[in-house]
C-alpha cells in the first residue's frame, strides 16, 4: 500500500490515479508543506525606540537651525554687497544724478534728494488745494519751464546725450558737535515759519483774500482747511526734525556729452533724518550741484 501525496489516502502499490482526488501518481510526488512554527515578535526596547525618536527629533532640529542660519548669513550678505554697491549717504546723490540723466519732471522725486519724506507729502497736499485754478496752473507752467530750461541748457552747452557722474572722493563721518551745529539751521527755519504763525485762522482769512486780489483764484472754505491742515501736520513733523547721522562728502561731479565735458569737484553735507538719507540744502555747494540746477533749487524752497 502507499499514500495519496496529495490527499493521503491508502491505495495499491500499482495504482497509477488516486481514486479519491484523482492525483496523477506516476508523476514526481510533490513533498507535504511542513508547518511553519508561529513567528513570535521580539519584545519592544522601550529605552531603544525612544533613543530613536529623539535622535530623529535632533536632527529635524538641527536641519531648522542650518536653515536659519544660512537664511541670517544670506541676509547679511544682501546687507553687505547693498553697501558696496553704494547704499546709505550716497543714495540721494545717485537719486539726483539719475534724474538729470533721465530728464525727469517729477518734482517728488527731487525734493526726495533735499528733504525728509514729510516734506513730500506736504507738497502734494498742498498742491492738490490749488488744481484747477490759475494760481496752481500757473505754478505747474512755471515747474515745467524750469526743468526744460534747465535740461536745454545740459544739451546747448555738452549735447543731446550727456551723462552725468560722479565719484566721492572722501567721506568724513560727522561727530554729534558737528550734526548740532547743522541743527541750528533747520531750526532757524522751523523758528521763522512758526513766527508766520501757520497754524492760526487768520493767517489762511489773510492768504484766501490775497489769492483772491492778487492772484485771481478763488479758495473755498474747505479749501482752505485742507490747506491748514496740511500745513498744520507738516510744521508738527517739522518740529519734531532731528538728524540722526551726518557725512560730509567730497565728490567729483562730471558731466560728458558730444559736443564738450566738464567737472568740478564740490562738497555737501548728506543727513539722515526718519531714517532717510538726503542731501542737506544748506550745505555751501548744494546750489550748485547739477550746473545749472540753481533755477530749481529756487523753486523747490
Amino acid at each position: 500500500m502507499k499514500s495519496c501525496p496529495k490527499c493521503g489516502v491508502q491505495l495499491p502499490d500499482e495504482a497509477v490515479f488516486c481514486n479519491n482526488c484523482g492525483a496523477n501518481l506516476a508523476a514526481d510526488p510533490q513533498p507535504m508543506p511542513t508547518p511553519q512554527a508561529p513567528i513570535t515578535p521580539e519584545p519592544v526596547n522601550n529605552a531603544t525606540l525612544e533613543s530613536a525618536k529623539e535622535k530623529n527629533k535632533n536632527t529635524k532640529v538641527g536641519l531648522i537651525a542650518i536653515i536659519a542660519g544660512a537664511a541670517v548669513l544670506l541676509i547679511l550678505l544682501i546687507v553687505f554687497v547693498a553697501s558696496l554697491l553704494g547704499g546709505g549717504y550716497k543714495t540721494p546723490i545717485k537719486q539726483l544724478i539719475n534724474n538729470m540723466n533721465k530728464h525727469s519732471m517729477d518734482v517728488d522725486s527731487y525734493i526726495e534728494c533735499f528733504a525728509p519724506g514729510y516734506v513730500v507729502t506736504a507738497y502734494n497736499d498742498v498742491i492738490a488745494v490749488f488744481n484747477g485754478t490759475d494760481f496752481g496752473d500757473d505754478f505747474a507752467d512755471e515747474m515745467n519751464d524750469t526743468f526744460e530750461r534747465m535740461y536745454d541748457n545740459l544739451e546747448d552747452e555738452y549735447g543731446d546725450d550727456y551723462r552725468v557722474s560722479f565719484e566721492v572722493k572722501k567721506a568724513e563721518h560727522m561727530d554729534d558737535d558737528d550734526i548740532e551745529d547743522l541743527e541750528e539751521y533747520w531750526t532757524d527755519l522751523y523758528d521763522s515759519l512758526d513766527d508766520m504763525d501757520l497754524t492760526d485762522d487768520d493767517t489762511y482769512e489773510d492768504l484766501q483774500e490775497e489769492l483772491e486780489d492778487y492772484y485771481d483764484t478763488d479758495l473755498t472754505d474747505s479749501d482752505i482747511k485742507k490747506l491748514q491742515k496740511a500745513i498744520t501736520s507738516f510744521m508738527k513733523d517739522f518740529k519734531n526734525f532731528h538728524i540722526q547721522d551726518a557725512y560730509e562728502v567730497k565728490i567729483k561731479l562730471s558731466i560728458e556729452g558730444d559736443d564738450g565735458d566738464d567737472s568740478d569737484t564740490i562738497t555737501l553735507n548728506v543727513i539722515k533724518v526718519n531714517g532717510n538719507w538726503f542731501i542737506d540744502p544748506f550745505s555751501a555747494d548744494a546750489y550748485s550741484i547739477g550746473f545749472s540746477f540753481g533755477d530749481l533749487m529756487y523753486y523747490l524752497y
